[in-house]
């Protein structure tokens, strides 16, 4: 298991599905192109959890000694009291790292992150291509926060459990900012 929440135990991968006739040499996820962001908020609570997280996360990265991640606390990166959501977040987090970066790994303060399992995952998906990994939820019933758009079928629309955390490729994080 390389992230825990809870009682997780299962990853769910969805890849690209380009072909390509002719691939050049594949390269594998290397820890200091991994930009980790913990979604955070201001209250003095939860900043003091994410500064606790961020630290493990450094100093297990340091017993490592394969290079050191980007740690990001999302309430740092807006002055707006309210901004603890990832989307605000996306431009800034592509103008700063969008070329150093092969992995952006979105986690809550309470999810336990393993790095040397972590990269053990990330080396199996080539930094090439576009990858979502993470935790599928759905909906069972119809939900206003989908704004009814499954309404026949509310177990088609799949997002990631932020608590499990949700890891994307560079290529498919630019296609998506």
């Amino acid at each position: 298991m390389w992230l825990t929440a809870v009682n997780w135990s299962l990853c769910f991968f969805f890849g690209s599905a380009s072909v390509h006739v002719e691939q050049p040499a594949q390269r594998s996820a290397e820890l200091e192109e991994l930009v980790i962001v913990i979604q955070s908020q201001r209250n003095s609570y939860h900043v003091q959890r994410s500064y606790q997280k961020k630290e493990e996360i450094l100093q297990e990265a340091a017993n490592l000694g394969q290079g050191v991640p980007v740690v990001l606390l999302l309430h740092e990166l807006s002055d707006y009291e309210g901004n603890w959501s990832i989307l605000p977040a996306l431009p800034l987090l592509s103008a700063i790292y969008g070329e150093s970066a092969s992995w952006f790994l979105f986690i809550e303060e309470e999810t336990t992150a393993i790095l040397r399992v972590l990269l053990k995952v990330l080396k199996r998906y080539p930094v090439q291509e576009e990858w979502f990994l993470g935790q599928r939820l759905h909906d069972n019933k119809p939900s206003i926060v989908h704004h009814y758009a499954f309404s026949e079928d509310p177990t088609s629309f799949g997002y990631p459990d932020p608590a499990a955390g949700w890891a994307l490729s560079a290529p498919l994080y630019q296609r998506c900012v």
